[in-house]
């Protein structure tokens, strides 16, 4: 078996810059940041670090939990602190 030196691997801000996003490592949470909760407490998170992703997943989330009482759907953009979606919508 033959060995190939590639060089050094690019360390993670590098591949994140090169992908366009930002300074996040591609081994931290994604940029952009869902939370379901229930009566206030956390049920569940996840994060995407591409927004079109984001919000098909909190449209997806919102279907998915539409009958479940006193739930409470947020996209947030971690690095604005940008709140991009709420469910349900505040009167």
């Amino acid at each position: 078996m033959r060995h190939v030196d590639h060089g050094e691997a690019p360390a993670p801000r590098q591949v994140g810059a090169v992908l366009g996003l930002r300074s996040r490592p591609l081994t931290g949470p994604g940029r952009y940041h869902l939370l379901l909760a229930r009566d206030g407490r956390p049920v569940q998170h996840g994060w995407w670090r591409i927004e079109e992703i984001a919000r098909g997943k909190f449209r997806s989330w919102v279907r998915g939990y539409v009958g479940m009482a006193g739930a409470r759907v947020t996209l947030t953009d971690e690095d604005t602190g940008d709140v991009l979606g709420t469910w349900p919508e505040r009167s």
